[in-house]
């Protein structure tokens, strides 16, 4: 949108003429309740969704840098920070103020859309921003200025670490320019005035709430007139259910159900239709019978669509299939109902065609596509790598063999006392086995050759070699002594 319409439009601009007279809240909601009808009606909603988008990401910065420098403040009245010295803990409070001011700086400035490239990519133009910042009081402009004029008092005091610190003062600097761009913004859009007077008069030196975050709204075109629609439309088909008589099928106007009943709906800036104006333009199905039930071959194509979403939501449809999307306006991801997506999207290539593909929307101007193929490989470039199949069929092998490998080794090696165990248990088993074979071979030698006697050829005990020799005994000596005392019995004694 090229125009102005605060410059085309007479009710606006005699709106504008009462902005000075706004002293107190209550009048200045009321006046914005006025402005805003006739404001919004010229903008995309579209547009103005993203507008709210953008201006709750500022906020979140802007609020961030107003608790640094309350911090930054609250250290200085303890004397953490002061012209002689400052703590460990002043150092990084003013380290921490110094990053929100280049967050707040670079958040302001991308904010702004400057050109129409600018606006393409947020998705929202400056009108419809206005509209936002008018909506909550321009709350961020109050916080750009109180933050502004509590680090002028901070580095006004030449504390050490602040003024002395060239970083610090030239970040300060650009913080400063950003707001200045912000209000020259203000001064184009005509909305300069608006801006002071809230800030200076209705919410001066007043305790403000923040405003309440977007809520999400999926593909961005669900707005409170068309959750109104929804619950006319049931409560016409609730009537029509009552009110048949005899399956006649006829509706009267007056309740709603005729054609000229029908209200017109209003196309936003895509071409798109948009919301419906009032709570009365639904056309009601005619019923088939006494019973009230509509019959499907007269419903609307709308209708039908929101029959077989609520089919869906119970599961009477069988599981529905959704779609990933990315909007690159919102940098925002989602999902989508495929069926639906198929029905209301156009195709760039029709497979179904015969012949040739039809191709349709192709992108043919070359920054476009240069924007588009950036947003691809950025997308691309954050997307976790993937293992290779034949890369994972190595692994799971490898891990495969490691195990096997280590159930071998845990069968080769055994307990140290398990082997001194066996070890005893052998050499006890082996020790007493040959015992027995040399006791045996004793015995046999014994009876068949006499005493004294050993086989040359058999086998030589263990214990036998380990035992003593006996002495041989003197027979002589002996001998001698049985004939210097014979006795009766002659020599039948020696013998």
């Amino acid at each position: 949108m090229a125009e102005n319409p605060l410059t085309g439009d007479a009710k606006l601009q005699g709106l504008l003429t009462k902005v000075d007279c706004l002293s107190s809240e209550k009048d200045f909601i009321k006046w914005k309740k006025s402005f805003l009808k006739v404001y919004t009606s010229y903008l995309d909603p579209n547009g103005v969704l993203n507008a709210q988008d953008a201006n709750g990401r500022l906020l979140t910065k802007l609020t961030a840098l107003s608790k640094r420098c309350n911090k930054v403040k609250s250290l200085i009245e303890d004397h953490n920070i002061h012209a002689d010295q400052i703590t460990a803990e002043g150092r990084r409070a003013v380290t921490n103020l110094s990053d929100e001011l280049t967050k707040a700086e670079q958040g302001i400035s991308e904010f702004l859309p400057k050109t129409g490239a600018d606006e393409e990519k947020y998705g929202y133009n400056k009108f419809e921003l206005g509209a936002i910042l008018i909506q909550d009081g321009f709350y961020g402009y109050d916080l750009m200025i109180k933050s502004r004029d509590l680090v002028q008092t901070i580095v006004k005091d030449n504390l050490q670490g602040l003024s002395d610190n060239a970083n610090f003062c030239r970040i300060f600097q650009y913080y400063e320019k950003s707001i200045d761009v912000f209000v020259q913004v203000m001064e184009d859009l005509g909305l300069f005035q608006i801006m002071k007077q809230c800030v200076g008069v209705v919410y001066k030196d007043k305790k403000r709430k923040p405003p309440k975050a977007p809520e999400p709204s999926g593909s961005g075109e669900v707005t409170k007139t068309t959750a109104t629609v929804t619950k006319t439309t049931k409560k016409i088909k609730k009537e029509n259910a009552q009110g048949v008589e005899g399956g006649n099928g006829v509706h009267s106007v007056e309740n709603g159900g005729g054609d000229g009943a029908r209200s017109k709906q209003k196309k936003n800036g895509n071409g798109r239709k948009g919301t419906i104006e009032g709570s009365g333009g639904m056309c009601p199905k005619p019923s088939s019978g006494l019973d009230g039930e509509e019959n499907p071959e007269n419903l609307s194509k709308e209708e039908q669509g929101e029959e077989k979403e609520q089919e869906e939501e119970k599961g009477e449809g069988g599981e529905a299939e959704f779609l990933f999307y990315f909007d690159p306006k919102t940098s925002s991801l989602g999902m989508i109902n495929r069926r639906q997506c198929g029905e209301k999207s156009k195709l760039i290539v029709d497979l179904e065609k015969e012949g040739t593909d039809a191709y349709q929307n192709l992108v043919e101007d070359e920054k476009e596509r240069q924007e588009l193929i950036w947003l691809l490989k950025k997308l691309e470039r954050t997307k976790p790598e993937e293992e290779s199949w034949l890369e994972q069929i190595k692994r799971e092998k490898a891990a495969k063999k490691g195990e096997i490998h280590a159930k071998n080794n845990d069968r080769k090696k055994m307990p140290s006392s398990t082997n001194g165990a066996k070890r005893r248990i052998s050499n006890q088993s082996i020790s007493s086995a040959s015992t027995k074979d040399a006791a045996c071979r004793d015995v046999s030698t014994k009876d068949t050759a006499g005493p004294g006697f050993r086989d040359p050829f058999g086998a030589v005990s263990s214990s036998s070699s380990k035992t003593k020799k006996k002495t041989v005994e003197n027979y002589q000596g002996k001998y001698k002594k049985a004939a210097a005392k014979p006795d009766t019995g002659g020599w039948k004694k020696i013998s």
